[in-house]
């Protein structure tokens, strides 16, 4: 999450930036994803691994839905063949055998650690955002 506030609020400029503010500030613990701006991921570039993992290529996700369980013809392959692939830079941070990794990843343990970004408290970025915005703001004055 550290490197989507950074995204957010150093990187995402003007109206992208103030809709995504708006979407962060009137988000649920339910609903689509809060960083789908015009139906686009504004922080791509950053998006967590579960995003990487899943590549949805039919109707979007229901709130909570799990689609690898619910709907697994509708993800594209490669997106799981690159969570892997982050998966293997990623695990052995964790002091994870090498010969481990595999079984992890398939045995849905690393999707399983992460935490949906609706039980987050993503108005906290929001307020970086602003924090950043006035700092900058200041800097140039």
């Amino acid at each position: 999450m550290l490197g989507i506030w950074w995204y957010a609020s150093e990187i995402l400029e003007g109206q992208p930036q103030a809709e995504l503010m708006q979407r962060l500030l009137g988000h649920g613990p339910v609903g689509e994803c809060a960083f789908l701006v015009g139906g686009r991921c504004v922080v791509y570039p950053l998006r967590p691994f579960v995003c990487r993992q899943y590549y949805v290529v039919s109707q979007p996700c229901g709130p909570g839905e799990n689609v690898y369980d619910t709907r697994p013809r509708d993800v594209f392959r490669a997106a799981l063949d690159s969570g892997r692939d982050l998966a293997w830079q990623l695990i052995p941070l964790y002091g994870v055998a090498e010969e481990n990794i595999d079984w992890l990843f398939e045995s849905g343990y690393v999707s399983r650690k992460g935490k949906h970004l609706h039980t987050l408290p993503l108005d906290n970025i929001v307020m970086h955002m602003k924090t950043t915005a006035h700092r900058k703001k200041a800097r140039h004055a």
